[in-house]
């Protein structure tokens, strides 16, 4: 989990709400203000990480908590302009025409992770931060995703080896996607928890594991290997 500290991080909602959802945006603002991060979201992920759950009384109060974080500078959002959009429904098209079962297009990503790569490209940021595993592993290493899709679909999924080959070039730039976790680490590295939890293994730990259980595609064995190699450094 160990990564270099990078200068901009475009957020997914799915990092974002894993985050907000288990206490930890103050162990963010704190990373943004020690260290000079800028987090940024397009549009689509203020929507599905704020505007619509406002709407829902369940998520509310996870939305206002994210909300607070963008009124006060921590996470900046890009406006969506026609280049945006022409990119980000290129990527939509693209992506989703990969992946065919019985003559249909499998719906891989949506808006708000279309729209996170698209202005990744247009404003030349390599690093992500997306929890969600279908997106990593699309832009990451597309192999896994088609073993998994083929477990589930068996022999009659096809891949489209033309869109296929156009996505890569669209995501070429990236190269580091983080999760929520390796950003709990990097500012547990930082001294970020001043104020949310003590700097102790034994709170980073458990900071990893509710990320875990609020969604982050991370498993117990992972966790356990990287708290074990560092108690060994």
């Amino acid at each position: 989990m160990g990564i270099l500290m990078p200068r901009e991080i475009i957020l997914d909602s799915s990092t974002l709400i894993s985050i907000s959802e288990k206490c930890m945006s103050k162990i963010i603002t704190q990373l943004s203000e020690k260290e000079g991060i800028v987090f940024i979201i397009p549009e689509s992920v203020y929507y599905e990480s704020v505007k619509h759950p406002m709407e829902i009384k369940r998520f509310e109060f996870n939305a206002i908590r994210i909300n607070e974080m963008v009124k006060k500078g921590i996470i900046k959002i890009a406006n969506s302009d026609a280049a945006l959009k022409e990119t980000m429904e290129k990527i939509k098209e693209c992506a989703n025409s990969i992946y065919h079962f019985d003559g249909q297009s499998l719906h891989i990503l949506h808006d708000g992770e279309c729209e996170m790569l698209a202005l990744a490209k247009n404003r030349n940021v390599n690093v992500l931060a997306v929890d969600e595993r279908t997106t990593r592993m699309l832009v990451e290493n597309p192999q896994p995703l088609r073993n998994f899709l083929a477990r589930r679909y068996g022999t009659n999924l096809k891949i489209d080896s033309f869109h296929m080959d156009l996505f890569k070039q669209y995501v070429s730039g990236i190269s580091v996607i983080l999760r929520s976790v390796e950003l709990i680490s990097l500012a547990y590295d930082r001294n970020c928890f001043d104020g949310e939890l003590p700097t102790s293994p034994e709170a980073l730990e458990s900071a990893l594991f509710a990320l875990k259980y609020a969604g982050c595609a991370v498993s117990a064995d992972e966790i356990l290997r990287y708290m074990r190699e560092r108690n060994e450094n």
